[in-house]
């Protein structure tokens, strides 16, 4: 169990400024992912945790990733980063931090609900 100097539990709030303060730290050291030559840097958000600090490696998801059923797969990329290299060799990258699946024509939130195959 964690405790603090004295002995005691963290409270919410103190767990929360520490995680606050380590997200601060990493932004600063995120500052240039999420910029483009247009836009003024006093603009943007920093503060954004999809936008994150990664090291440039070739980790792709093979195809056998997918090759799950639909709610665990929902839960995988759950955290992953999508990274996207455009024309201009400018790098942006972004964690999912949310993901939708559907049953397909058994559920009724699918766009296919009830039709046939």
């Amino acid at each position: 169990m964690n405790t603090n100097k004295q002995g005691l539990k963290p409270t919410l709030s103190s767990r929360l400024s520490q995680k606050a303060a380590r997200q601060k730290q990493s932004n600063r050291d995120v500052k240039g992912l999420a910029t483009h030559p247009d836009t003024d840097n006093n603009m943007i958000n920093y503060d954004n945790q999809s936008f994150v600090s990664v090291t440039p490696v070739n980790n792709k998801l093979t195809k056998s990733f997918y090759e799950q059923p639909c709610i665990s797969l929902a839960k995988s990329l759950l955290g992953k980063i999508l990274v996207r290299k455009l024309e201009s060799g400018e790098i942006l990258c972004g964690r999912i931090v949310e993901a939708e699946c559907y049953l397909g024509t058994v559920d009724k939130a699918s766009h296919s609900y009830g039709q046939k195959n």
